[in-house]
């Protein structure tokens, strides 16, 4: 061999051993995610990783499975007021006339009339509250102490 072919073999080899060089220092530097860090002084241990879900069992020939509900997508605007106007159109016809829209509210109107006579007076408009205040007032003073008001919250 002659001196050129070696001196371009021996650059070759120098160079090729500061890549790995440098690759080696780079790789020792970088930080190991499964490893402690110091951060500002203190030891944080890098988030678990993520474990997946066991496989189902086995199901039978024959055997029936039943999944749950799917999750609800969000509905449109447009689709709840769609679906707002089908429940009042009770007779299907794409129109909504004066009784179809009064209907809920003579419904809730029946219920409040607890005699039936057509006429709502103070008494039966307030009677769910009337009836609410006297369930919680236990004892019968006709006043509601903290304790007997926090009976009166909507359950959720």
């Amino acid at each position: 061999m002659n001196g050129g072919v070696v001196r371009r073999l021996l650059a070759l080899a120098v160079i090729l051993g500061a890549l790995v060089g440098a690759w080696w220092l780079w790789r020792a530097a970088a930080p190991d995610a499964a490893a402690p860090q110091l951060v500002a002084g203190e030891v944080v241990q890098p988030p678990a990783a993520p474990v997946a879900p066991p496989p189902p069992p086995p199901v039978a020939p024959g055997e029936t499975i039943v999944l749950p509900p799917a999750p609800k997508a969000p509905i449109s605007e447009e689709e709840r007021e769609a679906r707002r106007f089908n429940r009042y159109d009770r007779d299907k016809d794409e129109r909504i006339d004066r009784e179809e829209y009064l209907r809920s509210r003579r419904r809730a109107f029946a219920k409040l009339d607890l005699d039936g006579n057509g006429v709502l007076d103070f008494e039966e408009y307030a009677a769910s509250t009337i009836g609410k205040f006297e369930t919680a007032d236990g004892d019968r003073d006709n006043l509601l102490s903290r304790e007997e008001f926090a009976t009166t919250a909507r359950r959720r």
